[in-house]
Formats: C-alpha cells, structure tokens, sequence
C-alpha cells in the first residue's frame, strides 16, 4: 500500500510492529546461539590443542564478531521499525477524520452548489429582498421572499463549507509533511552502518573504485538476501549495472545478478529503482513490469493535473492519450492470459511494449513488430492483434496436440514512419537498434533461467525493413515472417556476405525466413514501388535463395487479407498461417 498526499495515513502499523518483534526475537536468538558456542569454546582448548585447534579458535573470534555484528543489526532494524510504525499509528489517528472530512465536503459542496444554482435567485445573491424589484423581472426570473431566505443560507453553508474544507487541507498537508518526515527517519536508520551491519559496511568501504567485474567477484560471496539489500541500499553500485544496458555481456551479467537474488530481491530492486529496472535488459520481465507501472501511473497522475490546466496545449494532451491507451490495453494485468508493461519509454514519443503471456516462464515468444503511423495511442489496436494472434497460436498448438507455454509481445518500440517519411530508412534503421537490444535481453533472461526459449519475430509492413536490419547481426531468432513488406534490404552486404560467399547475411534459426504479400494489399505494392532499400521476393525470388512463401489469399477454410492492414484479422489464412509459424510447425501450413 503507497500513501499519497491525499491519504498520508495509508499503511498497516500493526503489521510493522509485528515485524520489529520479529527482528528482536531474531537478535534474541542471536545471543543464545552466542552463549553456546563461548561455553563450548572455553572448553575446546583442554580437548582440542595445537594449530588445528588454534585455527579453529580464531575463526570461531571471527564469526562470534559476526553474529554479535548481526544481532546488534537487528536490534537496531527493531528499534527503526517499531519508531516508524509508533509514528505511523500516531499519523493514521490525524489522519482518518481530516481525510473523511474532506472526502465529505468534496461531496456536499457540489451538492449545494448545484442546489443554489437551481433556484431564480441571481447569483450572486441581492443585497436585500425587494418585492418592487422581483415583480419589473421577468415572470419566470420571479423569486420569493423564501426563495431569497433559502439562497441567503445556502450562501452561508457554502462559505463556511469551503472554509472548513481549506482548514482540513491545511491540516492534512501538515501531516504529509509528518509521513515524509517519518519515512526518511526510517530509510535514514534502516540503511544506517548498525541496521545493515558491519560486515557490510565493511564489505562496501572501498565501493567507489569497483567497476563491473569487482562488484560481480563481491556479489559471488553474499547470499541472495544480502546481494539484493547492498544493491537497493547503494544506488551508485546499483548503477555498474545499469550503465551499459546496450551491450549484450551487461544484459548477461544483469540476468545472472537477477537469478541470484530471488524473486523477493528482484521485487525489492524494481520498487527501489523503478525508473532504471523497467527498461534493464536481463532483469526478470515481472519486475520489469512492475516498475514500468509503477512509472506509467506516476507519469498519468502528473500529466492529468497539467492537462487539467493547461487544457490547450497539444502536445501533452496527445501525451495523455498515449498513455491512456497503454494503461487500457494492459488493464488490470490480470486474467488470461496475464499482460505486462515489459518496457516503456516515456520520452517523445512515447513507447512500449506489453506481452500477452508470461515472457518470464513461456516455452515460445513472439515480438510482434508494427509499420507504418503505429504509435503508442495505437496500442489498443496492436495489442487487440497480439491477442488474437496468441489465442490463435493456443488453437493451432491444442489441435495439432503440442505442449508448452506461449507469450506474444505487442512491441512499439520504436518510432514508426508517417506517409511522409515512409520511404526512408533513417527509422528502420534506429529502430533496429531498439528492437536488438530487445531481442538480446529476451535471450540473456533466458539463459539465465537455465530454459530454452523459442524465439519468433513477426513484423509487418515498414516493421519488416526494422527487423531486417535488426537480423544483420545474430540475435537469437529463430523464426522470422514479414508481413505487407515491401520486401528484403538489399545491400552488398546481404547479396555476398562479410566473406564474400554469397549466402544471404541475415541470420535466422532453423524456423527460417518467410513472407506473404496478399493479392489486395495495394498498399503494399505502392510501397515496393516507392521502396529505396528494398527488393521483393515475390517480384524477385531469387535475391535471397531460402525464403520461403506462406498464403494469404484465402484457403483451407479461412479468409483472405483485403487489405494492408487485414493480415492479423481472425479468421484469415495470413492470422493461422503465423500462428502455424509461431508453433514450429511449418509443414501445417495452409497452401
């Protein structure tokens, strides 16, 4: 539960108390365990003598020092826990009638308000009541002496209402002011040398000279618990990890630092750094959601207010809308199948991503990429058709009796292209970036989950030309398919290889290369013939030898696409055609 200045009293007190108990009863135990090991040591030195002996000795002197630096830390989490929840009982007792109260005239103000509007009395109220005056208005403007005695205390009910309602908000700031200053006493003492223990001060003294690799060597040597608390209490350690999220030895040193904290310590990372683990490739995707909603719901509440008063500016309004749609589109994040923010870009424009699946456990992913004027706001569409296409891929699986779990990832993760700019590659080609650095945190999770994971790009229309450049370099794909593209990149580079053999460059599994172009997609012919960078397969098959043709045009009991953006409807062959794909299973596939 997060308070908000709107509710400060927000949180579970007895709770807290029962965990400070918890920590003094461990550091009670701690002091048992202690006088054991002396009455056991005192006596060892009669039974036990010579070097091994005294070897023993010495390291038993330094694990006592260790337990009784343990015990002493938990004494003082003890006292910081019970200190923060004795304020927060003190602040929810405040808190609760100054919170009702305003919750109470928030709701009785527009009340009178709308009665005193409803009444012919003009606002605002005469000074006096004059029949004289009453009878030169108009008939139905007319009031009477009770219609004005009724205004009169309205108008008194009002001020004193929204006196009362200033004076609550006053005093409800006061105790904002009280939980920040609460919370910051609590995180002062909880990260405090005696609360997280000498052993890990000591471990963190020289910190600010480590670079990757020496806080990787350090981390080896804690438990989950302890790597997880000296991440999230140390953000300038936190940042060694953060630093180089493009490159694929960090996304992997990421993974291997998030499979050794547990689930507990990944949670505690994304609620600690929010703004840095939704986007780090290599982290578990369920903190990475988690932190991405945290930012999203952050971002919507600021820019609601902003709107709110600057109703006329363009720009945030369309921001608003953006987000709107992403937040619509992910829903509850419950249900089935369950729906991640797995990244989120807030800058301009806005992007995302959100998977249909869980990413973190599924046997089989898809990255669905989009063309052509596709945008954050367009994420109820893209996400309707990752729906679609995951529930197909279910069907397909189920009657051909396969097993396994799937996700399908709804990706705008880049900026896509107008009418007006569609014909250059300049966003291909830096969204092929992005979408790299995707494909590559996708496999360095995986690996690090000791799974193999299938891995499919599905990319349509400009989509293409951004994944083909993308499958320049090997980013574990397994499956690729095109979709209403205007066809393959063409360079000497894709025609003859780095070493000049002449086998086509870009790199895909054993799932292979394919592509359909439905007969009626106009536009995607327009686009071939627009196209600077790019060659058909079905104009020009033999440009890249090995890519194979899947229909589109309507067979096996299922639809044609008639149109660009007709591809992913249900019921189309093109829609069951890729979900065969998907699966692994291109001899099902529909001719």
């Amino acid at each position: 539960m997060r308070w908000t200045q709107n509710d400060p009293g927000v949180g579970d007190p007895g709770m807290l108390h029962g965990v400070a108990r918890v920590r003094g009863a461990l550091a009670a135990e701690l002091d048992l365990v202690v006088v054991r090991l002396d009455a056991i040591a005192t006596q060892l030195p009669e039974a036990w003598q010579g070097t091994a002996g005294a070897a023993h000795l010495g390291q038993y002197a330094l694990m006592r020092a260790d337990l009784d630096a343990l015990a002493s830390s938990y004494r003082a989490q003890q006292a910081a826990i019970e200190t923060y929840a004795t304020a927060l009982d003190r602040i929810q007792a405040a808190a609760a009638p100054v919170v009702s109260g305003i919750h109470g005239l928030e709701e009785e103000l527009p009340r009178l308000r709308l009665l005193r509007r409803n009444l012919n009395v003009p606002i605002p109220t005469p000074r006096e009541f004059s029949e004289v005056l009453v009878a030169a208005l108009d008939p139905w403007d007319a009031y009477t002496i009770a219609d004005y005695s009724y205004a009169l205390r309205l108008d008194q009910q009002i001020r004193e209402y929204q006196a009362e309602l200033g004076r609550l908000v006053t005093v409800r700031g006061g105790i904002v002011e009280d939980r920040r200053a609460a919370d910051a006493a609590a995180t002062s003492a909880l990260g405090s040398r005696a609360a997280v223990g000498a052993l890990t001060a000591d471990t963190i003294r020289d910190s600010r000279t480590w670079d990757r690799d020496e806080l990787m060597r350090q981390l080896s040597a804690m438990t989950a618990s302890e790597r997880a608390l000296l991440l999230a209490q140390h953000p300038e350690l936190f940042a060694l990890l953060t630093a180089d999220n493009d490159d694929p030895d960090n996304m992997l040193a990421v993974a291997a630092v998030w499979g050794s904290i547990g689930p507990a310590g990944g949670a505690l990372l994304a609620k600690t750094y929010p703004q840095l683990v939704g986007n780090l490739e290599g982290a578990a995707y369920r903190d990475r959601a988690s932190a991405n909603t945290t930012m999203i719901t952050a971002e919507r509440s600021a820019l609601k207010d902003y709107v709110r008063e600057h109703p006329d500016d363009h720009d945030a309004v369309e921001r608003l809308k953006a987000i709107d749609a992403i937040l619509t589109t992910l829903g509850t994040g419950t249900g089935t199948p369950p729906r991640s923010l797995i990244s989120l870009d807030l800058g301009d424009p806005v992007l995302a991503a959100i998977s249909f699946g869980d990413v973190d456990t599924a046997d089989i992913t898809s990255f669905l990429v989009p063309g052509m004027n596709t945008t954050a706001a367009s994420m109820p569409d893209w996400g309707g058709s990752a729906l679609d296409f995951y529930n197909e891929q279910l069907l397909v699986m189920r009657e051909a009796g396969l097993t396994g779990t799937i996700a399908t990832i709804a990706w705008i993760g880049y900026e896509t292209p107008t009418e007006l700019t569609v014909k250059d590659a300049d966003l291909a080609i830096a969204g092929a970036a992005r979408l790299a650095q995707a494909l590559d945190g996708f496999n360095a999770a995986t690996l690090f989950n000791n799974r193999s994971a299938q891995l499919n790009v599905f990319a349509h229309s400009y989509g293409s030309t951004t994944a083909m450049y993308t499958l320049k370099e090997d980013h574990g794909v397994d499956t690729f398919a095109a979709f209403g593209s205007a066809g393959w990149i063409v360079d000497d580079r894709v025609l003859h290889g780095d070493d000049g053999s002449g086998d086509p460059f870009y790199v895909v599994g054993d799932g292979g290369f394919w592509y359909t172009d439905a007969p009626l997609d106009f536009v995607n012919d327009i686009g071939v013939g627009l196209s600077q960078f790019s060659s058909n397969p079905r104009l020009m098959p033999d440009v890249l030898p090995g890519t194979q043709e899947f229909g589109s045009d309507g067979g096996g009991g299922f639809e044609a696409s008639y149109h660009h953006g007709d591809y992913l409807r249900v019921g189309t062959e093109a829609l069951r055609n890729m979900a065969i794909l998907a699966a692994g299973r291109p001899d099902l596939l529909i001719e």
